[in-house]
């Protein structure tokens, strides 16, 4: 949920601090508020330490778009807003780093290493597509770092590794894991260059939101077990979507709403 909020979100950040429509920019930053509160109550530290960086680059690329007194003033209301909002959450969340369980970090470790340990001994083809839960547990020794005090025994159940980059790599070998890689680097590019095509115009608070919500969703991806949920997994493939539809469209819709302002203005 953390994950699908931050992804909301930073579209309803960007429409409301690229265009003004008066009244339905107060609804996107109520919508962006919302968003924002029910990200934080998830008390997800992935998320916590994600949601400012992808708010942050959304933000610099619309300075980078166009800079206005109406921006400024928005980034300010923005500060002020977030800060309180911050500081009302602060004990829960200061509680949620300071008190979560040490065994939570060390076995988050000892996934990744016998991720590692998997794809080191199958590294063209993996364990096999959803082999992990039996691979990670005797007979197989994958696992025989973790507690070595209380012994690898036949009783020993394990559970899954945290990141979907990782689990891709052991379950299906390194190939399969560049090719996920490149799937989510060439939509993370291309609201690069969309951002580059749609500059000036409408419709580049698009581009400018999905770019920060991808940057914080990949990121987010590789501290916590996000993308195996399927309402994340939508929301990733909605954002896809509008990359690839204005990748096919973009200009024409500019042209058309050029059209569109021209003939009001006749």
């Amino acid at each position: 949920m953390a994950m699908c909020m931050m992804m909301a979100g930073m579209l309803f950040f960007s429409r409301c601090f690229n265009v003004y429509d008066g009244l339905k920019n107060k609804l996107f930053f109520i919508a962006f508020a919302l968003a924002s509160v029910s990200l934080v109550r998830t008390y997800s530290r992935g998320a916590i330490f994600c949601y400012p960086i992808c708010g942050a680059l959304t933000l610099l690329c619309s300075f980078a778009d166009r800079i206005s007194f109406r921006k400024f003033y928005l980034t300010a209301i923005l500060l002020i807003f977030g800060l309180a909002g911050f500081l009302i959450f602060l004990p829960k969340i200061i509680d949620r780093f300071e008190n979560a369980p040490e065994s939570s970090g060390q076995t988050r470790k000892n996934f990744a290493i016998a991720a590692m340990n998997m794809m080191k001994d199958k590294p063209l083809i993996g364990v096999g597509l959803n082999n992990w839960g039996i691979k990670i547990n005797p007979p197989y020794t994958y696992s025989e770092h973790r507690d070595p005090q209380k012994g690898f025994t036949e009783d020993f159940k394990d559970g899954i590794v945290e990141t979907i980059y990782l689990l891709v790599g052991a379950e299906c070998g390194i190939p399969c894991l560049l090719v996920l890689l490149s799937w989510f680097g060439y939509y993370w590019i291309s609201s690069i260059r969309l951002m580059r095509k749609l500059r000036h115009t409408r419709l580049f608070y698009i581009p400018a939101g999905i770019f920060g919500a991808l940057t914080g969703a990949f990121l987010q991806s590789t501290l916590e077990w996000i993308l195996k949920q399927q309402i994340n997994f939508m929301w990733l493939m909605i954002l896809f979507a509008f990359i690839s539809y204005l990748n096919k469209n973009g200009i024409q819709l500019i042209e058309k709403e050029k059209l569109t302002s021209q003939l009001e203005a006749a």
